[in-house]
């Protein structure tokens, strides 16, 4: 009589169910540890805000002013620490940057609880640091700039208290002197919130 073969179904179970807690005891020994990021580290928030103004013709300064994250000064318990003025970086789905016709806008930036003048630091050369030293006051000359993102940190000076920012738009026309001249502008950007986690 020929010898009785095992049932084929049977004999590959057996191989599935070896090799499935051999899988599952390796998993065991190499699970991945939850992310861990580096310190310091900032998440951004969900909340942005977005802010347009337009200057018109004329010699007399025009001075603006938008307060920028009030009610947003935590995020899930991380305080607000720094501020960033988004000039169609991020690939808004709409024009933004500053454009300036005969005429100059400086900015400042400075708490809303004390008034203290934050320093305004351009992103594309990195955080804030011996060699990207930033400004009080940061000035737009005449011309079209857009993509381009600048940051604030409110703790750079000591403060650890998370506080609403006051941006400035100070403008001037006429800079050439001739009325004939059109003088004017806009400024269109976002504002983004930045949390220490860490």
């Amino acid at each position: 009589m020929p010898a009785r073969r095992g049932h084929p179904t049977a004999g590959r179970l057996a191989i599935l169910a070896a090799a499935t807690v051999a899988v599952v005891a390796l998993a065991g020994c190499g699970a991945p540890r939850p992310f861990e990021p580096d310190c310091p580290h900032w998440n951004e928030g969900l909340s942005h805000e977005s802010h347009t103004h337009a200057f018109q013709n004329g010699t007399a300064a025009t001075t603006r002013e938008d307060v920028l994250g009030a009610g947003l000064l935590r995020d899930e318990g991380a305080p607000l620490e720094r501020v960033v003025l988004d000039f169609g970086a991020s690939d808004a789905p709409f024009w933004q940057g500053v454009e300036l016709h005969d005429a100059r806008i400086e900015l400042q930036l400075r708490r809303a609880d004390d008034d203290a003048v934050l320093r305004i630091f351009d992103r594309a050369l990195g955080p804030p640091s011996d060699t990207n030293l930033g400004n009080e006051t940061w000035t737009f000359a005449a011309g079209n700039r857009t993509a381009f993102a600048l940051l604030s940190d409110m703790t750079l000076d000591g403060r650890m208290t998370p506080s609403p920012v006051v941006a400035q738009w100070r403008y001037t026309g006429d800079i050439d002197g001739n009325a004939g001249t059109l003088s004017g502008g806009v400024v269109a950007y976002t504002a983004r919130y930045l949390y220490r986690v860490c």
